[in-house]
């Protein structure tokens, strides 16, 4: 038995009709904007360290310390021809140069073995024997003075030469020095005029002597460099 077709009283519908019939699209996700930190602001934060560094006591010592430390360093390498200067690295990598100086300057006044020392403030008593820092006996004079002999010894024995060291005590920002007497082969000063003293010392090595310890701790050149001092300032 065939079938019969049923027509519909209502019109097929259209793709349009289609369309209209079926359900929204979900919203796409919206993203959240971005929101950028103008580079103008971005120092603030490096300026606000800076000023807590500057309110610190201890912050503000340490900068002091370090800006002279560098200061000493740019008159060392201004030492006029015939001198040259070892930093702490490359003195320590010679064992007849002892006690780990911070500086050791080389000229026809002798062989300078430098420590530099911090004491702000401090009231300074110095003799012969006797180094005392704000009421408190030091052990550093005899111990430098040891330094210088043994450094004195073991220099001239390796370059067959007769060689005289002194260790030089720089007590950085010492309100007052009362020097009593001199110390031998010791020099207790503060840190001004560091360059000029030494030019002022009386030579005590011959002409062959400078060359053959220049030849025995070979180091490059001294150029001064203020940059140094300049970035700190």
């Amino acid at each position: 038995m065939e079938g019969v077709s049923t027509l519909s009283p209502w019109p097929a519908p259209t793709p349009a009709d289609a369309a209209k019939s079926s359900p929204p699209p979900p919203p796409l996700p919206v993203a959240a904007p971005s929101i950028e930190v103008s580079p103008q602001r971005r120092p603030v934060t490096a300026l606000i360290e800076t000023a807590r560094r500057w309110t610190s006591r201890s912050e503000r010592a340490e900068h002091a310390a370090f800006k002279e430390e560098q200061r000493i360093r740019s008159e060392l390498l201004d030492l006029p021809a015939g001198w040259f200067v070892l930093d702490s690295d490359q003195a320590s990598r010679f064992p007849e140069l002892d006690g780990a100086p911070d500086h050791v300057a080389l000229g026809p006044a002798g062989v300078f073995l430098i420590h530099l020392e911090h004491h702000l403030g401090a009231k300074v008593w110095v003799s012969e024997h006797r180094l005392t820092i704000d009421g408190r006996d030091s052990d550093r004079l005899p111990k430098v003075r040891s330094e210088a002999r043994r450094s004195s010894g073991m220099l001239t024995t390796a370059i067959g030469r007769n060689v005289t060291a002194q260790s030089v005590l720089v007590l950085i920002g010492a309100a007052t020095m009362h020097m009593l007497s001199r110390p031998a082969e010791v020099h207790v000063r503060d840190q001004h005029d560091l360059r000029d003293w030494l030019c002022r010392q009386p030579p005590r090595l011959d002409a062959d002597t400078v060359p053959a310890l220049r030849e025995y701790l070979p180091t490059p050149e001294p150029t001064p460099d203020y940059s140094l001092v300049a970035l700190i300032e």
